[in-house]
């Protein structure tokens, strides 16, 4: 097959739905098929780990061979920091631009695709895919990595009764207008089961789950915990976003020192976004000890996870998070830590099916704070087996998860071949 993929966010990127695309990638290539990437180079809003992205030719404009033989087209895009609407005219911009240039690429050369799949977010991606799809008849694949459009129409980051009318308006044509894109499309992959149901209910055909996964190779080396130790270090890496709610470990942490002296209870978050400053802040002014590091390149994670004790994973108390999965999740279970969430939904089952560590009341503060105190006391508890990771490797391993997206597309694939007509 000939795939074309349009993403906001691909490699040499590091962050969830990179690896996602890594994987379903070099392995498509690899069985054959050819996959062409549009997307922007990298521009992260934390320039230190931005050039060290954009070493040789990667810039708009470029079209480059990927190491796993793919094409990747970098499209123009604007710089911006962690502003919503700057965000938003950055994806704009991209998705335009893959309007152009694939309606020159298809219309005017004559490139011939199978299948294109818009990835959100952002959404311009999925607008962007509709439209390429409406004027040269490609079938459109939209993937949702989460619960969209009700992420964007919950009230996660404003309680509605502050909202006004034009506000509450405008999130409603864009829950519908999603929708609506969502429903003309020839397929929908959701990244939970749960999610696939809800969109099912609204009417939306052919929607396949096609959950994320972990490489279990990258983790085969992580030091076990220590038995006996007089701290408790917990780490948590990825995007420190609103949606992650990470004000709550810190508040936690601030709780557990106060109650427990006798142990020195570390925490040590890894990432950036649009709370890392306010974070950095608010810890900084209560005295609370926590340690930050920026963006860190894949081959440093087993160094970071051998660092740690227990590792955290949480989500705002949403209820489309409710039908989200963090995707790190898999990775933390490969990892032989303790793992420490507070999420609701299927989240919270893929952890208690795994048996990998304790699911808690998202936003609890109380609850975290006792959980870190009752494993620093208890710590024969963080002794972790291979059951989590023999779990993540039965149910969420690449190899296959590649092969059932495929079959979506062949599935795709075969609907829009005539059938043969017999006398």
């Amino acid at each position: 097959m000939k795939i074309l993929v349009l993403t906001h966010y691909y490699e040499p990127e590091i962050g969830a739905p990179q690896r996602r695309w890594s994987a379903m990638v070099s392995r498509w290539q690899q069985a054959g098929h050819q996959v062409t990437v549009y997307c922007p180079p990298p521009h992260y809003p934390d320039k230190v780990s931005t050039a060290s992205m954009r070493a040789g030719k990667i810039r708009a404009g470029s079209v480059e061979t990927g190491k796993y033989g793919e094409k990747i087209v970098r499209m123009p895009y604007l710089l911006h920091g962690f502003s919503g609407k700057a965000r938003l005219a950055d994806q704009l911009v991209v998705a335009t631009s893959s309007i152009v240039y694939g309606l020159w690429s298809i219309g005017v050369r004559g490139q011939k695709y199978d299948a294109v799949i818009a990835t959100v977010p952002g959404v311009p991606s999925l607008v962007a895919g509709s439209v390429l799809s409406a004027l040269t008849s490609v079938p459109l694949v939209a993937e949702l990595r989460d619960a969209w459009p009700d992420v964007l129409t919950s009230d996660l980051e404003f309680a509605v009764s502050h909202q006004s009318k034009a506000a509450r308006r405008l999130k409603e044509l864009a829950h519908a207008g999603i929708t609506a894109l969502q429903k003309r499309s020839a397929a929908v992959v959701t990244t939970t089961e749960r999610f696939a149901q809800i969109l099912e209910a609204r009417g939306v055909k052919n929607v396949f789950p096609v959950p994320n996964g972990a490489d279990y190779c990258e983790f085969e080396s992580t030091h076990p915990v220590k038995e006996t130790s007089e701290s408790l270090k917990i780490l948590y890496v990825g995007t420190v976003g609103r949606s992650q709610d990470l004000q709550t470990a810190v508040k936690a942490l601030e709780k557990v020192r106060e109650i427990d002296p006798s142990i020195d209870y570390r925490l040590r978050i890894v990432g950036n976004g649009a709370q890392k400053k306010a974070l950095e802040t608010f810890s900084a002014l209560r005295g609370i000890p926590v340690e930050f590091m920026p963006v860190q390149p894949r081959e440093n994670l087993g160094e970071l996870y051998a660092w740690a004790d227990v590792t955290l994973a949480s989500l705002k108390n949403t209820k489309p998070f409710e039908w989200t999965v963090p995707s790190k999740i898999y990775e933390l279970l490969l990892a032989q830590r303790f793992v420490i969430t507070q999420v609701r939904g299927e989240a919270a089952q893929i952890v208690k099916n795994s048996g990998g560590g304790a699911v808690l009341a998202p936003e609890s503060v109380d609850e975290l704070a006792q959980c870190w105190y009752d494993l620093a006391h208890h710590r024969s508890r963080l002794v972790m087996g291979n059951e989590p990771a023999e779990y993540v490797r039965k149910n969420f391993d690449y190899d296959a998860l590649a092969a059932r997206y495929m079959s979506v597309l062949e599935n795709v694939l075969s609907s829009r071949r005539p059938k043969a007509v017999t006398a």
